[in-house]
C-alpha cells in the first residue's frame, strides 16, 4: 500500500524538501495567496483551474502543484531559476482575473517564490504552518508514488523525458519527409442535421501519427511542450508544403496552425508575400500555449497578421481554460474550443456549468457564429451540444462523415 494513502500528502512533500534541501541550485517553491481574492475570484472550481494552468504553464521545469482548502497554491518546481520564474510569472498574471488584490498597489505581492536550498528552514515554515490548517483537505493535483523520490529526490516527474532520447528524436524527425504526416481537415457549418457544408480546410501535423511511427512512449504523448518544440522545427516544411498545394488545388479558405515565433520568422513572411496573387482567406491558429507562456511573441505575431488582414484564431481552449480566459485581452478574431464530455458530466458543480454557458454565449455575441469553432466533435453529442450553445462550426472524425467526400493529405 503506498505511503501516501496514510500519510497527508503535504507530509510527503515536507521529506521530499528534507532531501532535496542540499541538492544544487534550481529547486524552489511558490507560493500563490489566492486565498486574499475577493470570494467570487476563489471558488473551488476557479482555484481548480489556476492549478491546472499553473502546472502547465511550469510544466518545463517539472511542476507539481497543491492547493488547500483556503484556496491557496503551492507549486515545487526544479530546474529553474529566479530569471525563469519571474519570465513565468507573468503568464500566470495573464490567466488571473482583474480582482482587486492584484489590482491595489498597496497590496502585498500573491506570490512568494523561495529557493529550497537557501531558504530551506522559511520553506519549512510556511508548509507546516499550512499543514496545521490544512489538515483534512490538503491534496495533491496528482498522485506521485513515493518511491520516485527513494534514489533521487529530484525525480519527482516519473514522465520526465530523457534529454538523449529528445535530441534524437528531434534529429531524427528533422530529417524525415513530413508530407505523409500532414493532414487536412474540414471545417463544418451545420445548420442542422440534414444542412451542412465544408465552407474550409484545415492543415496540421497529426500528432497521434508521429507518435505512432516514431514509436513515441508515454513521456513525449504526455508533454504538450515538447511537442511544440518539435513543432516549430516542422513549420517550414509545413509552410512550403502548403504554398505547392495552394498552387495546385482549388481552396478559398485555408486554415493553418503554426507557433508564435514561426510567424515571426523571415520564411513566413515570404509565405505571405508569394500568396498576394491568390484569392485566398486565410486563417492562422495560435495555440493557447503560446498565450501563456510567451505572451509578448504571441501579441507580435497576432499584430504582424492582422496587420495583413490574416485572421487569427485562439486554438486549444478546453474545458478548464475557456472558464477563466479573458478572450478580448488576446485580441484574436476566432476561438476554436476543444469538445470533451466534461461538458456534460452531470458531477459538474451547477455554478461551473453556469459559467461554462455564459463564457460560451459571452464568445458568440462578441464574435459572431462565423468566428467560434468547437474541435474534436467526435461524436453525436458533442455536435448536440454546440448546436444547443448556439454553435454552427465544427470540426472532428463524426461531422467529417457528415460530407461526402474526406479530404486526406497522405
Amino acid at each position: 500500500m503506498g505511503v501516501l494513502e496514510k500519510e497527508h500528502p503535504l507530509q510527503v512533500l515536507i521529506k521530499v524538501l528534507e532531501k532535496l534541501k542540499s541538492t544544487p541550485e534550481g529547486v524552489y517553491l511558490i507560493f500563490f495567496s489566492f486565498s486574499n481574492f475577493r470570494p467570487y475570484n476563489r471558488l473551488s472550481h476557479q482555484i481548480n483551474a489556476y492549478r491546472f494552468e499553473i502546472e502547465k504553464i511550469f510544466m518545463r521545469f517539472k511542476a507539481k502543484a497543491f492547493t488547500t482548502r483556503n484556496g491557496d497554491v503551492v507549486v515545487l518546481l526544479r530546474e529553474a531559476s529566479f530569471v525563469d520564474i519571474e519570465k513565468y510569472i507573468g503568464s500566470v498574471r495573464n490567466i488571473l482575473p482583474d480582482d482587486p488584490f492584484l489590482l491595489d498597489r498597496k497590496s502585498k505581492s500573491y506570490y512568494t517564490c523561495l529557493s529550497v536550498r537557501h531558504e530551506y528552514n522559511q520553506c519549512l515554515s510556511l508548509l507546516e504552518d499550512m499543514l496545521m490548517e490544512d489538515q483534512p483537505n490538503f491534496q495533491f493535483s496528482s498522485l506521485i508514488p513515493l518511491k520516485a523520490f527513494n534514489h533521487d529526490p529530484l525525480t519527482i516527474d516519473t514522465h520526465a523525458i530523457p534529454v538523449h532520447k529528445a535530441i534524437e528524436i528531434i534529429s531524427l524527425m528533422k530529417n524525415s519527409d513530413l508530407e505523409g504526416f500532414i493532414k487536412r481537415r474540414s471545417v463544418v457549418w451545420i445548420e442542422s442535421s440534414s444542412q451542412h457544408t465544408s465552407i474550409g480546410q484545415e492543415f496540421y501535423i497529426s500528432q497521434e501519427d508521429l507518435e505512432n511511427h516514431f514509436e513515441l512512449d508515454r513521456a513525449f504523448i504526455s508533454n504538450p511542450w515538447f511537442f511544440k518544440h518539435l513543432t516549430l522545427s516542422f513549420d517550414r516544411k509545413m509552410i512550403d508544403y502548403l504554398f505547392d498545394i495552394l498552387k495546385k488545388g482549388n481552396i478559398s479558405c485555408l486554415t493553418i496552425s503554426l507557433n508564435a515565433r514561426s510567424v515571426i520568422s523571415s520564411h513566413f513572411y515570404r509565405f505571405l508575400e508569394s500568396l498576394k496573387n491568390l484569392n485566398i482567406r486565410l486563417i492562422v491558429e495560435l495555440d493557447r500555449l503560446d498565450l501563456i507562456s510567451d505572451y509578448e511573441a504571441f501579441d507580435f505575431a497576432r499584430q504582424i497578421l492582422q496587420e495583413k488582414d490574416i485572421e487569427v484564431c485562439l486554438s486549444g481552449i478546453d474545458y478548464y481554460s475557456l472558464r477563466f480566459l479573458e478572450f478580448e485581452q488576446s485580441g484574436v478574431n476566432m476561438v476554436k474550443l476543444l469538445w470533451s464530455k466534461a461538458y456534460i458530466e452531470k458531477q459538474q458543480p451547477s455554478e461551473v456549468t453556469e459559467l461554462v454557458t455564459k463564457k460560451i454565449e459571452h464568445l458568440l455575441e462578441k464574435l459572431g457564429q462565423n468566428n467560434v469553432i468547437l474541435a474534436r466533435s467526435d461524436s453525436q453529442e458533442a455536435v448536440d451540444f454546440g448546436s444547443n450553445a448556439g454553435i454552427k462550426i465544427f470540426q472532428g472524425r463524426h461531422v467529417e462523415q457528415f460530407l461526402k467526400k474526406t479530404s486526406v493529405v497522405g
